[in-house]
């Protein structure tokens, strides 16, 4: 196992879990319309499974007595609290995308840990599931986009 490798991977980890766009999701007044709040009723819990992966996370690097590195993270997020749906899904999905390659890494430094590694694993099977749904509620948008607001 690369200690110093999985170190750094965790800890991008645990940047990305805890200040990606999904966490800003609970506090977000995105534009609603008729087929986006179906959407925005199931990408709400994103936050809430962000937040549980980072405690895992955080669980993961104390056991392993990895020292914490700092990431920087975009402050950009911030600024997406009063967008639309259709705006957002291509961003949570490019970086649902993002943290999936990084768990893959993470993995294979964890080779020789199996407890590690299955912990990672089960993080990223949660992930790409819920790139599944990020990327079906995408294609539902696109084939019902709203109606043009004429007011």
């Amino acid at each position: 196992m690369n200690h110093q490798a999985l170190a750094d991977e965790i800890s991008f980890l645990l940047a990305t879990e805890t200040r990606s766009l999904a966490r800003h999701l609970e506090e977000a007044v995105p534009y609603l319309s008729a087929p986006t709040y179906r959407i925005w009723h199931k990408l709400k819990h994103l936050s809430q499974a962000s937040r549980e992966h980072a405690k895992r996370l955080s669980a993961l690097q104390e056991s392993l007595e990895l020292p914490p590195r700092p990431h920087p993270f975009s402050p950009e997020v911030a600024n997406y609290h009063y967008v639309d749906v259709a705006f957002l899904l291509p961003k949570l999905i490019d970086e649902k995308q993002s943290q999936i390659a990084a768990y893959r890494r993470a993995i294979r430094h964890a080779q020789h840990d199996e407890q590690v590694k299955a912990e990672l694993e089960s993080l990223l099977a949660d992930n790409e599931t819920q790139l599944q749904t990020l990327e079906h509620c995408n294609r539902d948008l696109t084939a019902n986009p709203a109606p043009a607001d004429v007011s």
